[in-house]
């Protein structure tokens, strides 16, 4: 900005000083021109004044007369160039008069640019002053400003420290009662579990009491039942007592690879049907029992013409015919199930196919449903 105001001024002085520097040169050219003249004006008048004086002397020769007479030719030639050279200083005067004249009236001119543009620099100087001096206080008020700011920034600095702080602590506190909230409940539920734990207690103390009880009066029918059926079928050499059941070997009721009771098993089935309607009869409602049928087989896999996929079926189907009997003997449906292990509970672990025979079996037992 500085530069554009102050480019016209500047101007308009270097214009002005460079006519005037035209203007001197041109009159000192033409004081160099009449420094000439005058020079050649004085060689005349010192050749004439010697040439009278010579004759009025009367004392040069005749070829000192020749030489004055040469030096005289001389000089009126010399007089006449210079009458031609004044005539043409004399156009060259009035010529310079005139530029001269251009020259002052553009000077004149160029004076008024000046001044004019002089105000308008001093205006400009004057504005850039104005200017610097709102830029000087508006750099202050800035800086004040600044520096309020920074104030405010460190005061809501400490303000946001405080508040996070008050935050924090609320937020601790909030946690506090949380926790205790949660250990209250934690407590309450502690009671609640305890008094759980306790009737469980209770109740398992119960049940074991009755299950204690159930299971002597399940061992006391248990005995009762296999008493019955070893008295019943005393005579019968291939089914025998197995712990806490009886074992029928397969072969006693059913051919190989069928599940169709032979009529030669159906009288031994017949007493055990009776004994279970009897033990109906003994055993009280509120004891829960039934007579499981399970059936076993062997590993040797069952032919690929059967009915039946594989020996467990076999097993199930063997079991579910003799439970099926027993109910057309007037046994309860509620109190036979039929189960089928396959070969997965062998009596004996062999290779040997006429051993592994007696792991082909029905076995019978009171138990309980659950």
């Amino acid at each position: 900005m500085t530069d554009n105001m102050n480019r016209p001024q500047d101007y308009s002085k270097h214009n002005i000083t460079k006519k005037l520097e035209k203007s001197h040169t041109i009159g000192n050219s033409f004081t160099d021109i009449l420094s000439v003249f005058v020079m050649i004006l004085v060689v005349g008048v010192i050749s004439a004044t010697a040439y009278y004086f010579v004759v009025e002397k009367k004392i040069f020769k005749r070829g000192e007369q020749q030489q004055l007479e040469q030096q005289v030719q001389n000089s009126e030639s010399l007089l006449a160039a210079v009458d031609i050279e004044l005539v043409r200083l004399e156009n060259e005067n009035q010529q310079l008069k005139l530029y001269n004249e251009k020259v002052s009236e553009e000077n004149m001119i160029n004076e008024k640019e000046f001044a004019i543009y002089k105000n308008i620099g001093e205006s400009y100087r004057a504005d850039l002053d104005r200017t610097q001096a709102n830029l000087k206080n508006t750099t202050i008020e800035k800086d004040r400003l600044r520096g309020m700011l920074n104030k405010n920034m460190e005061r809501e600095k400490i303000l946001l420290k405080e508040k996070n702080i008050s935050q924090i602590a609320n937020e601790e506190n909030i946690k506090q009662k949380l926790q205790y909230k949660k250990l209250a409940v934690d407590n309450n539920n502690l009671k609640q579990q305890l008094v759980k734990e306790k009737q469980m207690t209770k109740l398992t103390q119960e049940q074991s009491s009755e299950l204690s009880r159930q299971s002597r009066e399940y061992a006391k029918y248990q005995s009762v039942f296999f008493k019955s059926i070893s008295e019943a079928l005393i005579h019968e050499d291939k089914i025998r007592p197995v712990g806490d059941r009886f074992v029928i070997p397969t072969d006693v009721i059913f051919k190989e690879g069928e599940f169709s009771i032979e009529s030669s098993a159906r009288p031994q089935l017949v007493k055990i049907a009776e004994i279970i309607i009897n033990m109906e009869k003994t055993i009280p409602d509120n004891v829960k029992w039934v007579v499981r049928i399970d059936g076993h087989s062997d590993i040797v896999p069952v032919m690929t013409n059967q009915v039946y996929k594989d020996n467990r079926e076999l097993s199930y189907l063997r079991a579910e015919a003799v439970v099926r009997f027993l109910e057309g003997q007037g046994v309860s449906p509620k109190r036979v199930v039929p189960t089928g292990f396959g070969e997965n509970y062998p009596i004996l672990n062999t290779q040997d196919r006429e051993k592994m025979r007696v792991n082909r079996r029905i076995e019978i037992r009171l138990t309980s449903p659950y």
